[in-house]
């Protein structure tokens, strides 16, 4: 009985598999070679000569854009694991909110920010700088890819072997040592996990880009226009299987790195997070506080200006408060019910 429920659950997942997962790629890969005429590649070459800047620019903005993420992430983690009290709950609630949020919701409090007549640019520092290039894209990605990341990683660094931390105190490791020699190293299948998501993600963002991006086209980007604005599905698709491929690369590059790596976890010694003060950990340690710090300031900056948005009433180029918005919206919530 039991083999035979097995075999069932096996047959279940792979039929969900090739339902859901190998299905749709062939029908991509499929209508990519579809011509009037037969299979044709007509499509790839129009690809490669029409977008292959987006293409670049996609691998761009996917390699620092994930970079970042990933080294704001691992900061972000080790600050909550290091912080203690009401300072973990606060920074925990940061991270869920963050989590939550729509990303276009971050872009416009981006714009709101630091954009030309931005919050901070211009009305307190006095600039007026362009922020839709592709900085502005690897920024709003790197803070969006955080939240969720940094969650994964807290939840390996609770259950990193405690057995290496006990021999390390009694071995009198400086904190760090216990940093650098044990923390990170233990912690890195997960950095290589954040890697991987982020650089994916990234690929396939479209949103970000179409509000930050200005001229700065990405090829996910340009495959939302073909899609929406000339619905040419044969040269979307081509422009899925090409953007496949560095994400298929990564992917491998990720198997390899894994196969490298030794057991992070242990069940017989796992405990709530390891011990860990920044502040003592050396340069490492005042790099994680630093990059942790920008995150949440950011973060706390973004949805204060969301909030406060909602209240403001922009006249002549001056803000006055009002709550005409949250009047409109319970009548609207009022209507609907």
């Amino acid at each position: 009985m039991g083999k035979s429920l097995d075999v069932i659950i096996l047959a279940v997942l792979l039929g969900g598999l090739a339902l859901f997962v190998a299905y749709p790629i062939a029908c991509i890969l499929l209508r990519s070679i579809r011509g009037e005429a037969g299979p044709t590649l007509d499509a790839y070459l129009a690809v490669w000569s029409q977008y292959r800047l987006s293409f670049q620019h996609s691998l761009f903005v996917a390699f620092w854009g994930s970079i970042a993420a990933t080294v704001f992430s691992v900061a972000a983690a080790l600050c909550i694991a290091s912080a203690k009290g009401w300072r973990r709950r606060v920074l925990m609630g940061i991270l869920m909110i963050a989590m939550v949020s729509p990303p276009f919701v971050s872009s416009l409090a981006y714009i709101q920010l630091y954009g030309r007549r931005g919050w901070i640019t211009y009305r307190l520092l006095g600039l007026s700088w362009n922020p839709y290039n592709q900085w502005g894209i690897i920024a709003m990605q790197a803070i969006s890819f955080v939240p969720t990341n940094a969650m994964f990683l807290l939840g390996l660094l609770s259950r990193l072997d405690a057995d290496s931390f006990r021999a390390a105190r009694d071995l009198g490791a400086k904190p760090s040592a216990f940093l650098r020699d044990i923390i990170l190293p233990l912690l890195m299948p997960g950095i290589w996990v954040s890697l991987l998501l982020s650089f994916i993600r990234s690929l396939a963002d479209f949103g970000t880009p179409i509000i930050i991006g200005g001229r700065y086209s990405t090829l996910a980007a340009d495959i939302y226009l073909q899609l929406t604005g000339y619905s040419n599905l044969e040269k979307a698709a081509a422009m899925n299987v090409v953007l496949l491929l560095p994400a298929m690369a990564a992917f491998f590059f990720y198997q390899k790195q894994m196969a490298k790596s030794t057991q992070t976890t242990s069940e017989r010694s796992a405990q709530t997070y390891p011990p860990l003060k920044l502040g003592k950990s050396g340069p490492l340690g005042w790099l994680a506080m630093v990059c942790g710090g920008v995150f949440f300031v950011m973060m706390s900056l973004q949805y204060l200006v969301i909030f406060a948005t909602g209240f403001l009433k922009k006249s002549k180029g001056e803000y006055a408060f009002t709550p005409a918005h949250l009047v409109k919206l319970l009548q609207l919530n009022s209507a609907m019910l």
